[in-house]
């Protein structure tokens, strides 16, 4: 176990301490666990994770906007994107052959 200084808010660290007295453990313990907790926790399926999206089968899941999602859409969206890298690359291009 190492031993290192942390800056923790008054809130949390007093909230640990009540965790740990009725526990019968330290604050540093409690907060190793609930640290490591977060730190490996994978979302379960249907449960919302911590940014409020939904994972389901190894996906998040987006929030509905109200529109149907088509595959012209996608396409639509695909082309406008693939337009914007052309654009990109085009002046990435033109400042290489400039020497910049």
């Amino acid at each position: 176990m190492s031993r290192t200084t942390l800056d923790i808010d008054d809130d949390v660290l007093a909230a640990a301490k009540e965790l740990a007295k009725a526990q019968n453990s330290t604050a540093g313990q409690v907060i190793s666990e609930l640290a490591r907790k977060a730190l490996t926790h994978h979302a379960d399926a249907g449960a919302p994770a911590p940014h409020g999206l939904l994972y389901e089968e190894g996906w998040y899941v987006l929030p509905s906007r109200g529109a149907v999602v088509t595959n012209e859409l996608i396409d639509k969206i695909q082309e406008q994107l693939d337009r914007e890298d052309a654009r990109i690359a085009g002046r990435e291009r033109s400042r290489s052959a400039d020497g910049q």
